[in-house]
C-alpha cells in the first residue's frame, strides 16, 4: 500500500494479505478488535487488499481469517499500514473443521462478480459443472456455458484455460473456493473474448497419491456413461499428475423445421427429422509441475485423444409452391466424423523476481478431421438421388504468451503481449450434385500488445488499459493464392472501470471495446448440401464486429443488480442468397449488417433461511434493431424475460435436495425470434464416509419444455426452427475420492481465442 492512503485517511487501516507466492488473497476476514473484542469487519477485495476506516473505538489488533490459512493476530502499528501480510498455509485438513461463513454468497469486485463457493451448500453440488449451473446469471451444462447476455464464457480454473469440457467434471466442487463472472473483460483478454468465467480451488495439502474416480449416466431414449479418472503424485516440490477420460453412448435429436421463400409465389419447405448419434471420445494427459524455491515454478503437460461420431437418422420433406403441393421426398443419411489424433501440449513458468512477477506460456494444438457423409433421397416426382461426402479438416496452432506485472503507487502495473500462429484447411468432394470440390486453406498471424494499471485511492479503484491487436490473414483456393480476400487486422481496444464501495454497497462501472473476428468456419466459402433446395457456406469477405460495451454493477448483502448495454458495429447474421440464380434453391450464409444494439438488466438474491438456501435471478434482454424483411422496415425489439430460482435444502445426515426452475418468455435477439422454454429439475444427493463417496440422483426438465424454438427473419425468407435434443433426462453420478489434493499446474495457457475459433 502507498503512503499516500494514510494521508487520505489518517485513522483508516489499510493492507493487503497475500499467500507465500505473493498472490492476493481474496475473501479474507480481516476483523478489528480491542481486548480481543470485535469491533468492526471487513474482507479483502479481489487483490487481497483491505481499508478499514475510523470508528469511535479505537482497536489494538486486527485478526486475518481465510478457509485453508493459519488465523493471524496483529498488533496495529503506529502508521497503520500493514504494507503485505502473508498467510501461512493451514496444516490441518479441510475436512477435520468446520468453518462457517457469513459473507454474502456473491459480492462484486471491480467489474466482476465474485461467488463464494468454500462453506456454503453448493460446495457439495458433486462436480464443477453442477456448480457453475448454479451461478447468477450463467447458463448451460456438460462443459459450455454462457453468460448472461454475452454469449459463450471463456473458463479457467486456477488461471488454467479449460481446454476440454471433461476437466470441469474432474473438479470436485468441495475444491472449489470461488467462482468469478466477467461479463466485460477487459485488456488482458482477447478482443475476441465477451464473457470469462474463473474458478479459484481451495490451496493443496499434502504429499503422496492421490485418486479421484467419477462416473455419470445420462438416460433418455438411450443412456451416455462419462467415466474419469484423475491420479496425482506429490513429494516436496515434485508434482507429477495423469487423467483418462471417457464418454461413449447413443443420444436422439429431432428437429421440426420450416422454410418459407416469398418471392414471386410462396416456395415453403417442411422438415421432420430424426437422428440418432453414437458417440466415443477418449483422451489422455500427463504431466508435471516443479516448485522451484518459493517463488518460481515451471511444468509442462501432453494430451491426446480421439473422438468419433455416428449419425444415423431420416428426414421426411413436403414443399408445397403457393401453397399447393409441389414435391415430397425422404432423405436417409448415415456418415461419421472421426478426429484421430488431437494432439495438444502445454509449457510455462511462473515467478516472482523480488517485486515482479512473471508469466509465460506456449502452446501447441493439431487436430486432423476426417467426415463421411451419404444421403440418399427418395422423391416421390422426380429422380432418386445419392450425395456422397467426403471431407477432410486439419487444424494447427502454434501461441505464446507472456504478462509480467509490478506494484506501483496505489495499485499494479501489467504489460503483456501474445502471439499466435494458426493454419486451417478444409478438403472437400462431393458426388450427385451439382457443388463444386472445395480445397481451401487458411493461414493467420496474430500479435497483441496489452498494458493495464490500476490504483486505488481511499475506496476509490480506477483502472485503465489498452490493448492494441495485428492480424494478417491469408487465404488459398486450391494452391492459389486469392489476394482480393487477404485481411490485415490493426486495432487499439481501450478499457476504464472504476469501482467503490458507499454505506455498504458495492458500486462498479466499465467500459469496454472490443471486436469479434469471424470464425474459421464463418470465413469458409465451402458449399455444404442440406438438401436439394438448400445449401450453406461462409462469406470470406466477413468484417470483425466491434462492440462497445457500458457496464454498472451493484450489491448490497445478499442482493446485487447489473446493467449492461452493447453496441456492434458490423455485426454478424445469417442471410440467404439465391445459388446459380435458381429461385428455389437458397444459399444460406453469413454476413455483416451496419449496427445491432441490445440492453440487459438483471436483478438477484441469495439470501439463508435456516436449511433453505434459495438463489433467484430476474433479468430482462432487449434488441434494439430493424432490418428489412420482404422489402419493409421490420422491428426486432421486443425483449424477452427470465427467471433463473435454484433452491437447495439441507436434511439431516448429510442429505441435500436440489428443486432448481428456469423460465425465459417469448422476445427477439438479434433477427430471431425465440418462443418461451422453461425447465424443473429435480435431484437428491448423498456423501458416505467423510465426503470420500458421493451419489447423486437428478431428473432434469421434467416436463420437457426447455426445447430450442425460433423463427429467424432474412431477407425474403423465414425459417422456423424447432429443436428437440433430449433436455428431459435422469442422471445418476458417483464420485470417489482418496487422498485428494488439487494440481499446483499454474499453467496458463496461450491463444485462448484462436483455440475456440480452431
Amino acid at each position: 500500500m502507498i503512503a499516500s492512503l494514510n494521508g487520505i485517511h489518517a485513522q483508516s487501516l489499510t493492507g493487503r494479505v497475500i499467500d507465500k507466492d505473493k498472490n492476493g488473497i481474496p475473501f479474507a476476514n480481516v476483523v478489528l478488535l480491542k481486548d480481543c473484542s470485535f469491533i468492526k469487519g471487513v474482507v479483502t477485495n479481489e487483490h487481497g487488499d483491505f481499508l478499514i476506516e475510523q470508528t469511535s473505538i479505537l482497536p489494538d489488533s486486527i485478526r486475518i481469517s481465510m478457509i485453508g490459512y493459519e488465523i493471524l493476530t496483529l498488533p496495529i502499528p503506529l502508521s497503520r499500514n500493514f504494507d503485505t501480510i502473508i498467510l501461512k498455509e493451514s496444516s490441518v485438513m479441510l475436512n477435520e473443521v468446520v468453518v462457517k461463513s457469513f459473507l454474502p454468497k456473491t459480492r462484486i469486485s471491480g467489474n466482476s462478480m465474485i461467488t463464494s463457493v468454500a462453506n456454503s451448500i453448493m460446495s457439495t453440488a458433486g462436480t464443477a459443472n453442477d456448480v457453475l449451473s448454479k451461478i447468477p446469471l450463467v447458463n448451460g451444462s456438460d462443459g459450455k456455458y454462457t453468460v448472461f447476455g454475452r454469449g459463450e464464457a471463456i473458463i479457467y480454473i486456477n488461471g488454467k484455460v479449460v481446454s476440454n469440457p471433461s476437466e470441469l467434471d474432474q473438479l470436485s466442487s468441495s475444491d472449489i473456493k470461488s467462482v468469478e463472472v466477467i461479463s466485460n473483460p477487459g485488456t488482458s483478454y482477447s478482443a475476441d473474448i465477451n464473457a470469462v468465467i474463473k474458478i479459484r480451488t481451495i490451496p493443496p495439502k499434502g504429499d503422496g497419491f492421490s485418486t479421484s474416480v467419477y462416473n455419470s449416466t445420462r438416460i433418455a431414449h438411450y443412456a451416455i456413461s462419462t467415466d474419469n479418472l484423475s491420479l496425482k503424485y506429490r513429494k516436496d516440490n515434485l508434482e507429477i499428475f495423469a487423467n483418462g477420460y471417457f464418454y461413449g453412448g447413443k443420444r436422439k435429436f429431432r428437429d421440426a423445421s420450416a422454410i418459407i421463400t416469398y418471392g414471386n409465389e410462396i416456395f415453403q419447405q417442411d422438415f421432420n427429422a430424426n437422428t440418432i448419434v453414437s458417440s466415443a471420445i477418449g483422451f489422455g494427459k500427463i504431466g508435471f509441475n516443479y516448485q522451484l524455491g518459493e517463488n518460481h515454478s515451471f511444468g509442462a503437460y501432453y494430451e491426446g485423444g480421439y473422438s468419433k461420431s455416428k449419425p444415423k437418422g431420416s428426414i421426411d420433406s413436403y414443399t408445397t409452391l403457393d401453397r399447393k403441393p409441389y414435391e415430397s421426398f425422404n432423405q436417409y443419411h448415415s456418415g461419421s466424423e472421426l478426429t484421430q489424433p488431437s494432439h495438444e501440449a502445454n509449457m510455462y513458468y511462473n515467478g516472482t523476481i523480488g517485486n515482479l512477477s512473471i508469466d509465460f506460456n506456449g502452446d501447441f494444438i493439431q487436430i486432423n478431421k476426417h467426415k463421411d457423409d451419404t444421403q440418399h433421397e427418395i422423391n416421390h416426382k422426380n429422380d432418386d438421388r445419392e450425395i456422397i461426402l467426403d471431407a477432410f479438416n486439419k487444424n494447427r496452432l502454434l501461441a505464446e504468451k507472456l504478462v509480467i506485472s509490478y506494484p506501483l503507487w496505489n495499485g499494479k502495473l501489467e504489460l503483456g503481449e501474445e502471439y499466435t500462429n494458426s493454419s486451417i484447411s478444409y478438403l472437400t468432394s462431393y458426388i450427385g450434385t451439382d457443388i463444386s470440390d472445395g480445397d481451401t486453406q487458411v493461414k493467420e498471424n496474430n500479435f497483441a500488445g496489452f498494458t493495464q494499471i490500476t490504483q486505488k485511492f481511499g475506496n476509490l479503484n480506477i483502472g485503465l488499459g489498452v490493448r492494441f491487436e495485428y492480424g494478417n490473414y491469408k487465404y488459398y483456393d486450391g494452391m492459389n493464392h486469392n489476394k482480393d480476400i487477404n485481411r490485415t487486422y490493426r486495432n487499439l481496444y481501450p478499457s476504464f472501470s472504476l469501482s467503490s464501495q458507499v454505506n455498504n454497497v458495492n458500486l462498479s462501472f466499465n467500459i469496454t471495446s472490443r471486436s469479434r473476428r469471424p470464425s474459421y468456419r464463418q470465413l469458409d466459402e465451402t458449399v455444404q448440401y442440406v438438401n436439394r433446395y438448400t445449401y450453406q457456406a461462409g462469406n470470406s469477405s466477413l468484417s470483425p464486429v466491434r462492440t462497445y460495451t457500458a457496464q454498472i454493477m451493484a450489491q448490497w448483502r445478499y442482493l446485487f443488480a447489473q446493467a449492461l448495454y452493447a453496441y456492434e458495429k458490423n455485426s454478424i447474421f445469417y442471410t440467404t442468397r439465391r445459388y446459380n440464380d435458381d429461385p428455389l434453391i437458397k444459399l444460406i450464409v453469413f454476413d455483416n449488417i451496419p449496427s445491432y444494439q441490445n440492453f440487459q438488466l438483471a436483478i438477484g438474491a441469495q439470501p439463508k433461511f435456516g436449511c433453505w438456501s434459495p438463489a433467484a435471478t430476474l433479468g430482462i434482454f432487449c434488441n434494439i434493431f430493424t432490418e428489412t424483411f420482404l422489402d419493409k422496415e421490420k422491428k426486432f425489439n421486443s425483449p424477452y424475460f427470465f427467471l433463473n430460482w435454484d433452491n437447495a435444502i439441507s436434511l439431516p445426515y448429510e442429505w441435500i435436495v436440489d428443486l432448481d426452475l428456469m423460465a425465459r418468455s417469448s422476445g427477439f435477439r438479434q433477427n430471431s425470434y425465440l418462443k418461451a422454454a422453461s425447465y424443473l429439475n429435480l435431484g437428491i444427493r448423498k456423501s458416505f464416509f467423510d465426503n470420500k463417496f458421493t451419489v447423486g440422483l437428478t431428473a432434469n426438465d421434467i416436463f420437457n419444455t426447455n426445447n430450442s424454438r425460433m423463427i429467424t427473419y432474412n431477407g425474403d425468407i423465414k425459417v422456423i426452427t424447432n429443436n428437440y435434443q433430449e433436455s428431459r433426462n435422469i442422471v445418476v453420478t458417483f464420485r470417489y475420492n482418496f487422498n485428494t489434493s488439487r494440481s499446483k499446474y499454474k499453467g496458463t495457457g496461450a491463444g485462448k481465442n484462436e483455440k475456440n475459433r480452431l
